[in-house]
């Protein structure tokens, strides 16, 4: 599935604009400030309803304004589909081919990867980027991913609530703990799910991040693997029966639930993991320089591309936000290589025309316009 035409109204700053786009490299540059990133994130929020700058609905529309409209014109072999996405403040309407449609009807049918400064941040810094890296990858491949986060969150919220609530006294202790042992069988459960997804997602990526390195560098000086961590303990355990039965005795720890109860709050779970990417046996956020970093996180965003091509028979829909001036020559030389063989429909942002990239179409974007006379 391709994206042939996009138009966007009162999105961000983008108030009105219509471009019609290549199926291949789709080359948006810019200075700063003048709504690339916008454009993308558009076509991101439609595949997966959720912005990857972590926007909320108010935001994603233009100020002062109270409504914001996404149409997109699909193309899938021969067959035209129609997608107009309606955003209001605090809710959002799908229409497919004119036809009101739940949004969880159009899951799945357009998958979209965004590599972003953001993703390279998740190698540098604290385990919640890393989390949100791993679970996006989860969400985009396995939709049942997917619904296991969002219940998941349904779970730790409730179960912070009733800790809250016993911290302060407005429950009894003893009802506290039947209560929470009640929340506790789903809590355990969609745990054990994440960790499952993680583990796997991370298991198959493995060899072709490895690969991918053995071409940024020296084979003998670019070892991948990764440890799955929590307190402090890597997991060793991989399939769904072991990981439940390691995160059920966690959960039950007195010692633990009583941290908990004085606390307010739930300390053990997913959402407090880590997951250490090693580069060369070595925790690659602490001993990596900086260029390994970036080379790690191109491995990983370039093995999630294969493993979906793999997975579905057809490549995703690439968003590369701002990517190309975080990488040496290189790095630069070995993506643009990849883009050019692969078969993938990418949509790059720029604050320049990158004039070493070849074919595609070409958008100049200034103050929310975008000027389209420079297509090849």
């Amino acid at each position: 599935m391709v994206v042939d035409q996009i138009q966007l109204r009162n999105f961000r700053n983008l108030r009105d604009i219509h471009l019609c786009f290549s199926p291949k490299l789709n080359l948006i540059f810019g200075d700063n400030g003048q709504g690339k990133t916008s454009l993308v994130e558009a076509l991101h929020f439609v595949s997966g309803f959720r912005s990857f700058r972590g926007a909320k609905l108010t935001d994603l529309i233009t100020k002062n304004e109270h409504q914001a409209l996404i149409d997109l014109k699909l193309k899938e072999g021969d067959q035209d589909i129609w997608v107009r996405l309606h955003l209001f403040e605090h809710s959002k309407k799908l229409w497919i081919n004119e036809k009101l449609t739940p949004p969880g009807k159009f899951r799945g049918k357009m998958r979209c990867i965004v590599f972003s400064p953001d993703s390279i941040a998740a190698i540098k810094y604290g385990p919640e980027l890393r989390r949100e890296l791993v679970d996006e990858a989860c969400a985009q491949i396995w939709d049942e991913a997917k619904d296991t986060l969002h219940d998941f969150q349904r779970a730790l919220k409730q179960r912070n609530a009733l800790l809250r609530q016993i911290k302060e006294g407005l429950i009894d202790a003893q009802n506290g703990q039947r209560l929470l042992e009640a929340i506790d069988e789903v809590y355990v459960n969609k745990s054990a799910e994440i960790i499952h997804f993680r583990l796997r997602l991370l298991t198959d990526l493995q060899p072709q991040i490895q690969e991918i390195l053995h071409q940024l560098h020296r084979p003998s000086e670019a070892t991948f693997a990764f440890q799955y961590m929590s307190q402090e303990r890597p997991w060793m355990e991989l399939d769904l029966k072991a990981v439940h039965g390691r995160i059920e005795a966690e959960i039950k720890d007195m010692e633990r639930r009583a941290i908990e109860v004085h606390m307010g709050t739930t300390i053990t779970g997913p959402h407090r993991h880590d997951i250490k990417l090693l580069f060369n046996g070595n925790d690659s956020r602490i001993f990596c320089s900086q260029g390994q970093q970036r080379g790690l996180i191109l491995a990983f965003k370039i093995a999630e591309i294969m493993y979906h091509r793999t997975t579905f028979g057809s490549y995703p829909l690439l968003v590369l936000d701002d990517v190309l001036s975080e990488f040496d020559e290189k790095k630069r030389r070995y993506l643009i290589n990849f883009l050019s063989s692969c078969e993938a429909q990418t949509f790059l942002t720029s604050t320049d025309s990158e004039s070493s990239l070849i074919g595609g179409s070409r958008f100049e974007l200034s103050a929310g316009r975008v000027n389209d006379g420079n297509s090849n």
